[in-house]
């Protein structure tokens, strides 16, 4: 059984006639038999996570999107940034379904999503106006530590260190110039923690005004 979380992230491509729509990011797919969870995060087996995204994929289209007949329901394409080639097979084989409206990918990952290496996926999202949304996905066994220091012991600990990880991904993509290049690049971060965004964009700025370096962006980070 795959079960799906509705998100109410808005994206640039969901028409605003209707009184309201929801987009389905599909997180988990169960064999009840045996319990065993598959989410699509980071299983360590990278070719196996990218065919259970596109499976994941398929089901959402097949279950849920296409007998929709009221247009309210909308999805996401699941894609394994750790799979850049197959994440862009991905983004291209969906993109052009008018009701996959944006990316869908975990919070979680081994490297922060404004290095070069994930660019040709921001890239292909970009241009065919896809945001790309990023949700904390966990819970399949091989699941990375939510601060630099390691685990939370407790679930409190792990909801309130966990939102952190954005705050890094948000800050590589902006210093890396990954939005200057793509101006049509737009990230949704769909879990919380932004109550402290705005000591993070006074923090970037500071250490901007300091850097003469040959890599520095053009204007002040936090535009």
């Amino acid at each position: 059984m795959i079960t799906a979380r509705i998100s109410t992230a808005t994206a640039t491509r969901v028409p605003t006639q209707t009184p309201w729509r929801r987009i389905c990011s599909p997180a988990v797919a169960r064999h009840t038999r045996s319990s065993i969870r598959w989410r699509a995060g980071n299983i360590a087996d990278y070719l196996l996570n990218s065919r259970i995204c596109a499976a994941v994929n398929d089901w959402l289209l097949d279950c849920w999107l296409e007998p929709d007949t009221t247009g309210r329901f909308l999805g996401t394409i699941r894609v394994n940034p750790e799979d850049v080639k197959g994440a862009v097979a991905e983004i291209e084989r969906l993109a052009g379904h008018p009701k996959m409206v944006q990316v869908g990918i975990p919070l979680q990952s081994r490297e922060p999503y404004g290095k070069p290496m994930f660019e040709p996926i921001w890239e292909a999202a970009a241009a065919h106006g896809l945001p790309v949304a990023v949700h904390i996905n966990g819970g399949n066994g091989v699941d990375h530590a939510p601060t630099f220091a390691g685990h939370a012991y407790t679930y409190p600990g792990y909801a309130a260190f966990m939102p952190l990880n954005s705050f890094v991904h948000l800050a590589t993509l902006i210093i890396e110039g990954m939005f200057g290049r793509h101006p049509d690049l737009r990230f949704v971060f769909a879990d919380g923690g932004y109550d402290i965004l705005t000591p993070l964009m006074w923090r970037l700025d500071t250490f901007w005004m300091s850097d003469a370096g040959p890599n520095r962006v053009g204007r002040p980070l936090s535009q």
